[in-house]
């Protein structure tokens, strides 16, 4: 379960099994994500093969904070997007990408389908500054019966704007828009510094189209949403080598009548929270947002 603070609106999962996770750098022969390595995986779930090698798993995760038969009902599992030990996402073809994203929500698609399960994460660790303990590239989708209690918390004030206003607040903030706020974008995707960023160099990516949760973007939006992705990426390796950073997708819940709009937020680790926002969370950004969006904008021009 998920255990809950309503008046000091904390919540946390207990996982003691996650002490146990191995932690894998350079060591390609340890590493439990490479090709060979198939007795360490006890579960795979997709899997898409090129070249008679797998170019994308997904398998059960053998650490996880939920289960089946778990004190927590849901699914985590990793996403082995790469069988190259070195190989960063920045470097995978837009072809690649569009794979992953592809099957990533096909298998978000499968969980979906049980009824206990109401709230989906999909999350990538790159680097240690990041949680990363393996270094071979990964994502992780974890899948509850128990939506988040900060996340609930959101849900329900995101939607108290809608009945206010009768509309996303998402989608009323890209109406108005200002274009100092926007590092690049295509025909359906927008990427922006949102002024409320937690991190220095935050971004969010950010469908045109109304979405509320992975499972609702089609085809052509993963592609284009693969393509900003590296190019991104790419960006920020510019920005700073072999940056650590996190990947979030946000969703809304799946059987409520909550709504939301879903989008990435692309979160470079370069500092680290310390006790004032350990003890307010409230987050202190050494870099604007629109200064953000300028050196961004300078990369991608060069």
């Amino acid at each position: 379960m998920i255990y809950e603070d309503p008046y000091l609106l904390k919540s946390c999962i207990v996982a003691e099994n996650r002490k146990n996770r191995p932690a894998v750098d350079e060591l390609v022969h340890t590493c439990p994500f490479c090709p060979g390595h198939e007795s360490d995986i006890e579960k795979v779930w997709l899997e898409v093969k090129q070249e008679n090698n797998f170019l994308i798993k997904i398998v059960n995760n053998k650490y996880p904070i939920c289960g089946y038969n778990h004190e927590l009902y849901g699914v985590h599992d990793v996403v082995i997007d790469t069988p190259r030990h070195l190989q960063l996402p920045k470097d995978f073809s837009n072809s690649h990408w569009t794979i992953l994203l592809d099957t990533m929500q096909k298998r978000w698609m499968q969980i979906a389908q049980d009824p206990k399960i109401e709230f989906i994460q999909i999350f990538k660790n790159s680097g240690k500054n990041a949680g990363a303990s393996i270094r071979h590239s990964h994502w992780q989708i974890v899948a509850l019966s128990q939506i988040p209690y900060q996340m609930a918390q959101q849900y329900s004030h995101y939607n108290r704007f809608y009945d206010q206003m009768q509309n996303c607040y998402i989608c009323h903030k890209l109406e108005e828009i200002d274009k100092s706020d926007i590092i690049l974008e295509n025909d359906k995707w927008i990427a922006i510094a949102p002024t409320s960023s937690e991190f220095a160099h935050e971004t969010w990516l950010v469908p045109k189209l109304h979405r509320k949760h992975y499972g609702e973007l089609e085809p052509q939006e993963l592609e284009k949403a693969g393509a900003l992705l590296k190019t991104l990426l790419t960006a920020y390796e510019h920005l700073k080598e072999n940056v650590s950073f996190n990947i979030c997708f946000m969703s809304g819940g799946l059987h409520n009548a909550l709504d939301y709009h879903f989008y990435i937020k692309i979160i470079p680790r370069l500092t680290h929270w310390a006790g004032f926002e350990l003890a307010t969370h409230c987050y202190i950004n050494t870099i604007h947002p629109k200064t953000h969006v300028q050196l961004m904008r300078s990369i991608l021009k060069e």
